[in-house]
């Protein structure tokens, strides 16, 4: 193994590039699940940093493991940065809204479902087994990713897992 490994960093385009796509879904799910962006922000140089991580770990995959990373692992990566950078941040810290307690631990909910949504309809697959999660699931999940300590690799498992019920397999090479 070549020990002379440097991550190349993405060029700003790349990077502004992503940071379109999260903006986008980012306030696609405080649009949805309306929320007053009135008193929410964006940390720009937040999502800038889980871009970056994301990036580094999918170098480091093809790098040492001779693998690209799925796009099944990518979400769950994602998701998990989200949790832990909390990108979403209160304009007024005084702010008392129960409606805003886990909005980031909501927001990589929100991200893993609307991801597995695009693959099913870019795959023409049904929905149905998405749509059909029972809501203490959800609510399971929200609570797991705010109070428990969940780890970049049992993430990436959760979501591999979910793929696998959804009818998808997350284990094969395109």
């Amino acid at each position: 193994m070549n020990e002379n490994f440097r991550y190349e960093a993405l060029t700003k385009e790349l990077l502004q590039l992503d940071w379109a796509k999260h903006k986008k879904i980012i306030e696609q799910f405080i649009g949805n699940n309306k929320y007053s962006s009135d008193c929410l922000y964006v940390n720009h140089d937040t999502v800038m940093s889980i871009i970056a991580k994301v990036n580094q770990r999918k170098k480091y995959f093809e790098y040492f493991h001779g693998l690209d990373m799925s796009e099944f692992k990518e979400t769950a990566l994602i998701s998990f940065w989200y949790i832990k950078m909390k990108p979403i941040c209160l304009k007024d810290k005084k702010v008392d809204d129960n409606n805003l307690d886990a909005i980031n631990e909501r927001l990589a909910l929100y991200y893993i479902i609307s991801n597995f949504r695009h693959v099913l309809k870019e795959r023409k697959m049904s929905e149905k087994a998405l749509d059909a999660l029972p809501e203490e699931y959800i609510n399971e999940l929200i609570y797991s990713f705010t109070f428990r300590d969940i780890s970049k690799e049992a993430m990436i498992l959760l979501v591999e897992s979910i793929a696998i019920f959804l009818g998808l397999n997350p284990y094969s090479r395109k």
